[in-house]
């Protein structure tokens, strides 16, 4: 139980009301945390420990989890979800925090608790956000109201990119870094190995970044000056999410954002990245949704060479 309670970030957390009996608070406790990701459903119907304010502890009963990509989400009553993976890390809650403090009109689930040190494992427990995703949402939407989600989501995207730097990260080491200054983790998408540390003044340059991407082509499929040439060029990092997609963004019936989830990729990244991460392979089920969001593009908005670089070189980032 120490993983939830000692080892806790315990960031603008609300009290967490037990959803047990007390017949249940006496029986053994059990985290949520053992083998998740080998048969997450035992863990249904069982408590877990999470530690409120004031240092006292909540016993929650989850219901049964269902998968998200490469984590798991166990729903708990009062509105409680619980992320938890061993790809979940502390860059993600501090990047939803990030964007709750500094642009508060992007929805963004609020975060209560989250925990990094648990047998390899990473959780944040957060807000639950009602409603589907704009994948499931999508197919019944009229052409005005697909427009107008896409519309929102390039209002949300060019908000985000005036979130300002940490105080914390010089401008020197903000080009391509988390929020808390973590290891980024798309580093295993460079170098084909997420364990296999990016060159450490990567994130210093644009030209470091460009270099890096470039050899790494090379070594895998040769020499290729067009995607030398088409490489995208930046002066300017900028808040990125870094993996908007149909299933990362909530929706109302008619729409309308309510949420933006997933922030794992999220980080001070170069300006053309948020274009790397919605269209770099998009799945044909997003086909419509894709070329909706390249209709209603911001005018100032150019990633003709971002598209032309995804068509050759996206083997190289391994997305």
């Amino acid at each position: 139980m120490e993983c939830d309670t000692d080892e806790g970030h315990n960031q603008a957390e609300k009290p967490l009301t037990s959803a047990t009996s007390p017949t249940e608070h006496s029986s053994p406790l059990t985290t949520a945390s053992q083998t998740p990701e080998d048969s997450p459903e035992q863990h249904a119907g069982k408590t877990t420990v999470t530690k409120a304010p004031h240092g006292c502890l909540r016993i929650m009963l989850p219901h049964l989890p269902r998968r998200q990509g490469r984590a798991w989400l166990f729903r708990f009553d009062e509105g409680v979800l619980m992320k938890q993976s061993r790809e979940t890390r502390s860059s993600e809650s501090a990047a939803m925090q990030y964007v709750r403090e500094h642009a508060p009109s992007v929805p963004v689930p609020e975060m209560y608790h989250s925990n990094f040190k648990c047998a390899g494992l990473g959780r944040i427990f957060m807000e639950e956000i009602p409603g589907d995703t704009l994948e499931k949402v999508w197919p019944s939407l009229a052409p005005s109201q697909k427009e107008q989600a896409c519309q929102d989501i390039w209002d949300i995207i060019m908000t985000l990119r005036q979130i300002p730097r940490p105080e914390n990260i010089p401008p020197e080491k903000c080009f391509y870094t988390t929020v808390d200054g973590s290891p980024m983790y798309p580093q295993g998408r460079l170098t084909g190995n997420s364990t296999l540390p990016l060159d450490e003044n990567l994130h210093n340059t644009d030209v470091a970044l460009r270099k890096f991407i470039l050899q790494r082509y090379r070594e895998n499929h040769g020499p290729d000056e067009e995607v030398k040439r088409n490489f995208p060029r930046s002066e300017t990092a900028v808040f990125t999410h870094g993996d908007i997609h149909p299933r990362n963004i909530m929706a109302s019936e008619h729409g309308r954002i309510t949420s933006l989830l997933d922030f794992e990729y999220a980080g001070f990244m170069p300006d053309y990245w948020e274009d790397m991460g919605m269209f770099l392979e998009v799945w044909e089920e997003d086909r419509d949704w894709a070329d909706t969001m390249i209709r209603t593009k911001p005018s100032s908005w150019n990633f003709d060479a971002t598209r032309a670089l995804c068509r050759k070189a996206k083997r190289v980032l391994h997305w």
